[in-house]
Parts: structure tokens; C-alpha cells; sequence
């Protein structure tokens, strides 16, 4: 699973979030539209393929999100996750924030 390509573009995003059933602290250190970059104190505590309950909360957002993701990759740092099963309306909140996000870091200079 670590050949696996990105196929969205990702940005520098920092965000406490919690894993549920998992120590911390958890920290997303970047974000896309697919999935997002975990940064742990714990990674080996995952496995390729774990699937994961994540609760965060973007700033402009009034409630916290649950969003079930899958391990994709494992590195000293932390744990990229994919995304899955997402709602229309978590992958659009997810897609403005990633927008704007963007937008701020001169990503989408055109």
C-alpha cells in the first residue's frame, strides 16, 4: 500500500484530531480532499489497512465530524489515512477548507 500514489494534491494543514481507540496526541500535519498526513508519537500502534474512526473539527465548522478513514501508510512520523465511506456533505466541507487552504498557502496560483 505505500506504492499507492496520492491522487489529490495536499496542503500544509494543522489540526489537533482525535483517533478514536488510539493514544495521542494526534496532530494533521497536511490535508487533501482524500485523505490527510497524521502526525503520532505512536505510529507503530497502526497496521496498513487499520481502519480508523477520526474526530475533527475545521475551524469554520460549529460540530466536530466523524469520518472513518483506512491506513495507507506508516512512516516514523506518523500515518497517512484515506478517507472512506465520506458523506457528499463532509467531502464538501472538507473541499472548502482544502480550497481556502490553498488559496492561502499560493497553491492554486495560476
Amino acid at each position: 500500500m505505500e506504492d499507492e500514489r496520492r491522487r489529490a494534491p495536499r496542503t500544509a494543514f494543522r489540526l489537533e484530531v482525535e483517533v478514536w481507540g488510539h493514544q495521542g496526541p494526534h496532530k494533521i500535519e497536511d490535508l487533501s480532499t482524500s485523505g490527510v498526513f497524521i502526525h503520532t508519537e505512536r505510529p507503530s500502534q497502526y497496521k496498513p489497512g487499520d481502519e480508523v474512526d477520526l474526530v475533527l473539527k475545521f475551524p469554520s465548522q460549529g460540530e466536530a465530524m466523524l469520518i472513518n478513514a483506512r491506513v495507507s501508510r506508516i512512516t516514523e512520523e506518523g500515518i497517512g489515512v484515506k478517507f472512506i465511506n465520506l458523506t457528499p456533505y463532509y467531502a464538501e466541507i472538507i473541499e472548502k477548507c482544502y480550497d481556502a487552504l490553498s488559496d492561502t498557502n499560493g497553491e492554486n496560483d495560476s
